[in-house]
């Protein structure tokens, strides 16, 4: 059987894109911007048109042509998306003629100024910087030995301190679970936003993921990381992130789609005397 992986088309990635330029509208810096961005991509049908209407402290996208464009900007989509990604110099390809603006320049030097808020990810309102008992302990055990393994004979001493607390974990062995293999389609961002094509059982634990306040991951090392299935585990938490991109402490990342307060806590041993042993592990 041949899986046929559907790859988002350049329509969806240009789309896409100015979604995301909307999202990123500057409104505080530029509230009284009266401005109307016409593109034209020139490789997608015979010429695929959408503008960008700036108006009143707000951006909107629409499909088709504007009646009084400030500027045009006619391109391939493939430039621009790699112009966008920073992969192609855009004074360059206005060199090259890869791109072709119509109207007042100013507008074009001034779009990456006006399309760099910094977006914010909602949090729940009870989340607070307070320490708080948590109610609700998840812990997937990533080992193959399930319970014969010496993972599960030291987590016990663990999870009995946990129950002398008060508190009932919900224990799960992901050796135990059918979780599928990432295809890499992307169709949980494009097609089916934060629904996997996989029908399995990795939707559960995600719902029970995301519903934790504190998610204990204990498996042995394998090889200075975690067990295949662990990682492929990992792979399929792309469901769980929004597709857009922000920065936190310089390190650029994908937001939750369902963000709290929540603590990641990690269980593993070795068969090396070293705590070194766990630095990839650790890191990863």
């Amino acid at each position: 059987m041949t899986t046929v992986l559907n790859e988002p088309s350049l329509k969806e990635s240009v789309v896409s894109l100015c979604e995301y330029m909307v999202m990123n509208f500057d409104s505080k810096r530029f509230p009284d911007l009266e401005a109307t961005y016409q593109y034209v991509f020139t490789d997608i049908e015979k010429g695929y048109p959408l503008f960008i209407r700036i108006s009143r402290g707000a951006a909107e996208l629409q499909e088709g042509y504007s009646a009084s464009p400030l500027i045009t900007i006619t391109a391939s989509a493939r430039s621009w998306l790699d112009i966008s990604g920073g992969h192609k110099n855009p004074l360059w390809a206005l060199i090259t003629k890869q791109v072709k603006v119509d109207g007042k320049f100013f507008y074009f030097r001034l779009l990456p100024n006006l399309m760099a808020k910094t977006l914010e990810v909602p949090h729940s309102e009870n989340f607070s910087k307070k320490p708080t008992v948590p109610q609700k302990i998840l812990v997937l055990i990533g080992n193959p030995r399930k319970k014969k393994g010496l993972t599960w004979y030291y987590l016990q001493h663990f999870l009995g301190g946990i129950r002398n607390g008060g508190i009932q974990p919900d224990v799960i062995h992901l050796y135990d679970k059918n979780i599928k293999h990432c295809l890499g389609c992307f169709h949980c961002w494009t097609k089916t936003p934060g629904v996997c094509v996989h029908k399995d059982d990795q939707a559960e634990l995600l719902s029970k993921m995301d519903n934790a306040d504190v998610i204990i991951y204990a498996l042995p090392l394998y090889y200075h990381s975690v067990p295949g299935l662990v990682k492929t585990h990992f792979d399929r938490q792309i469901t769980r992130m929004h597709p857009y991109v922000e920065k936190r402490l310089a390190i650029t990342c994908h937001p939750k789609r369902k963000p709290r307060r929540q603590s990641l806590m990690l269980l593993s041993i070795a068969g090396f005397p070293e705590i070194e042993q766990f630095s990839s592990l650790v890191h990863f």
